[in-house]
């Protein structure tokens, strides 16, 4: 796998409906129909590259596999298909919330 820069990685994430929330890290946040969901995913502050155990991490907190998040971050997966993969992805933890 190639190495993803932090800028290219927080530029898309921007680009699919993401929305930057500092801290002592940049979290993004997924927003879906204007709401804040429990997808997310967190760049270190001074890291110019992301590692691939970071690459790894975050597609495991998105619930992707590394190929699907490395494809959201270059473009061949748009803001529509994830949008998609999260409807179901939500939904599926909401059912599984109230089932309790």
């Amino acid at each position: 796998m190639k190495p993803i820069a932090t800028r290219v990685a927080a530029a898309s994430l921007l680009k699919k409906g993401f929305q930057l929330s500092k801290s002592d890290h940049e979290k993004y946040f997924f927003y879906y129909e204007g709401k804040k969901t429990s997808l997310w995913a967190k760049i270190s502050f001074g890291s110019r590259e992301l590692l691939q155990r970071e690459v790894r991490g975050m597609a495991r907190t998105l619930q992707l596999t590394t190929q699907q998040f490395t494809d959201l971050l270059e473009c061949p997966m748009s803001e529509t298909d994830f949008k998609r993969h999260a409807a179901d992805k939500l939904k599926y933890l909401y059912q599984t919330i109230n089932r309790h």
